[in-house]
Order: C-alpha cells, then structure tokens, then sequence
C-alpha cells in the first residue's frame, strides 16, 4: 500500500504477482477492494518502493515506543485511510487481538503518534 506521508489517504497497492514480480496499481486502476482480493480493470507496472512502507514505529504522546502500525484500514470508495492496526506484540496479539486507532499524527522521522486507542479490536 503506498499512502501519502502524513498516512491519510492511498494512492495505490503493491500486489504480489508471482513469477511476473511486485506491480503498483495506482486507485484510478482499481475497481473493488475487499478483506481477501483486489479487483483491478489493469495489470499495473513494475515500480520500486521509494517511499516508506506502512509498518512504522507507533509511540505515545510522551515518546515511549508501544508497538508497530501493522495495517489500514481504507475506505472503498474514497481511499481515505480511516484507522490503523496496532499490534502491542505477539504475545498481546494472541491474547487480545490488534488494536484500531483512529485517532493519530506522523511525525517528519515516520513514527506514528497514537493519541487514544479505542480499545476496539478489527475484526
């Protein structure tokens, strides 16, 4: 998924292809996106990944470091990016699932400030 930087919209998905490589398909080439598949009406093209990946840091306001931004969850129609997954570990994955964190702010280094998680689990 490439988003904007401040983690707010998307502009395109990198997809898997097998022996044919990675391809970007930029928003305007995709006609459904779902929980399992993507459907595209193009093939995409090959390009490298030159900006940074969704899996960033995810710190505190007070700059304590409490786990990894793991996943988003994006609007359909739109793109917009709504929440994002946070993963506290292994070990709180297993035991109470990924948090969804709504509210949030980048800073210019890439981490993920986590205002209030909502103690909500994504299902």
């Amino acid at each position: 998924m490439l988003t904007d930087d401040q983690l707010r919209s998307v502009s395109g998905l990198f997809l898997h292809c097998g022996m044919t490589g990675s391809r970007f398909i930029e928003c305007a080439q995709l006609d459904l996106i779902g929980e399992t598949a993507v459907l595209a009406n193009a093939s995409g093209k090959r390009m490298p990944l030159n900006r940074q990946p969704l899996l960033r840091r995810a710190i505190s306001a007070d700059g304590q470091r409490i786990g990894a931004i793991t996943d988003a969850v994006i609007d359909e129609r739109t793109f917009a990016i709504r929440a994002l997954e946070l993963s506290r570990g292994y070990l709180d994955d297993l035991t109470g699932g990924r948090e969804c964190i709504r509210q949030f702010t980048v800073h210019k280094h890439g981490d993920v400030v986590v205002g209030q998680s909502e103690g909500g689990k994504l299902t």
